[in-house]
């Protein structure tokens, strides 16, 4: 068993898709319509087969389902992205304007920032300790 995508939830794709690309180096993996008006969206990290669904509600195909992923925005589960130098990749991250919800600190299980996407949505930057404790 494997762990191959995670959704967060997002008011605009195309934006989102723009940001994941411009702010942390993604690539988008899928765009497809899967009915009429209902797109599928997903990004990946480079090189790795892990994806990101961005979820919207086009992808609902009732109101009371629009209603309830609008709903959602900004509030999906923390996804966590190790990098090899969280300062080094938080101070990039800062010049390109994104927002932070934690700046990095030191912690028994490694380096850890955390940033938010335009809509709220949580990401732990991490990088393991140096000295292999914590693992």
């Amino acid at each position: 068993m494997k762990i191959t995508h995670a959704a967060i939830t997002v008011g605009d794709l195309d934006a989102s898709v723009q940001w994941f690309s411009d702010m942390l180096g993604f690539r988008k993996v899928q765009d497809a319509f899967f009915r009429p008006g209902a797109r599928w969206v997903t990004v990946s990290p480079p090189d790795q087969p892990f994806e990101i669904i961005l979820e919207h509600e086009s992808m609902a195909d009732e109101e009371a389902m629009a209603a309830e992923i609008r709903e959602r925005v900004g509030k999906s589960g923390t996804i966590a992205l190790e990098v090899p130098d969280v300062r080094a990749f938080s101070a990039d991250l800062k010049a390109k304007g994104v927002s932070f919800a934690m700046e990095p600190n030191e912690f028994p299980w490694g380096v850890q920032a955390i940033i938010a996407d335009p809509y709220g949505n949580k990401f732990m930057i991490t990088q393991p300790p140096t000295n292999g404790s914590g693992q």
